[in-house]
């Protein structure tokens, strides 16, 4: 096929005697206050004309804009309630789900707080996915640190049970989080807009994930401590042993 050819084809598909396109190229971001006042502008200016549409990413962004607020808050108590069950179920208790789901669900605030502090952009469409995916993707490395926390706190104290759960659950954290966090990151860097940001933000979400489950989630069980481990078989004894000694 030779250029003349593909020229006259792709001019079938884009003027016809019933329809034209007509291309706007700017200098906007994907998404922002600037490229929304001017797809809006743009409509205005068209105004209710019968056969005309604006047509492009930014077009439908300014729409799922106008949506967003109640899309978030619907996925973020769904994904919530599903995941609160589940953790329930596997920890046959009320108060673990609750605490293990408002780490992670803290971790995706702070991954939006940091993009909006340092002055980046947050796609729409992004934070609805990287709601979902991180709740779902990092959940798993506070379940596997408190399985071994309660697990210890059978048979030691609250110290010894945050040391031996870090010693246990370091590694497989730390390993599987590397690669989540690495394997966006490179991604992020080759894909298109759309995709590199939510790669990005994944990368980061899961970065924020696991710093809370390390440093701010043993405080929070230790903290919690007699409630969580409010049955019989733990070591409560030996915490009184411990107590009378140091004093």
């Amino acid at each position: 096929m030779d250029a003349k050819e593909s020229i006259n084809k792709a001019k079938d598909l884009l003027v016809t005697d019933k329809y034209s396109r007509v291309v706007l190229n700017t200098k906007y971001t994907f998404e922002g206050e600037d490229v929304f006042k001017f797809i809006e502008n743009t409509k205005n200016k068209i105004g209710n004309k019968e056969g005309v549409y604006v047509v492009s990413n930014s077009s439908m962004a300014v729409e799922m804009s106008k949506s967003f607020d109640d899309e978030l808050n619907r996925i973020t108590i769904l994904t919530i309630i599903f995941i609160f069950i589940v953790v329930a179920i596997t920890f046959k208790d009320l108060i673990i789900p609750a605490v293990l789901v408002l780490m992670i669900q803290c971790a995706v605030y702070v991954t939006m707080a940091g993009i909006s502090i340092s002055g980046g952009s947050v796609y729409f469409i992004s934070v609805l996915i990287v709601q979902a995916i991180l709740m779902g993707a990092t959940i798993d490395y506070a379940i596997v640190y408190t399985s071994y926390y309660l697990e210890y706190r059978k048979k030691e104290d609250v110290l010894n049970s945050i040391i031996n759960a870090y010693n246990k659950s370091i590694h497989t954290i730390l390993s599987s989080s590397s690669i989540l966090i690495i394997v966006t990151l490179v991604v992020a860097n080759f894909a298109s807009a759309i995709a590199a940001k939510i790669c990005e933000t994944i990368s980061e979400g899961t970065l924020a994930a696991v710093i809370l489950i390390l440093f701010i989630l043993p405080g929070v069980l230790a903290t919690c401590d007699k409630i969580i481990c409010r049955k019989g078989y733990y070591k409560e004894k030996n915490i009184k042993k411990i107590k009378s000694i140091r004093i």
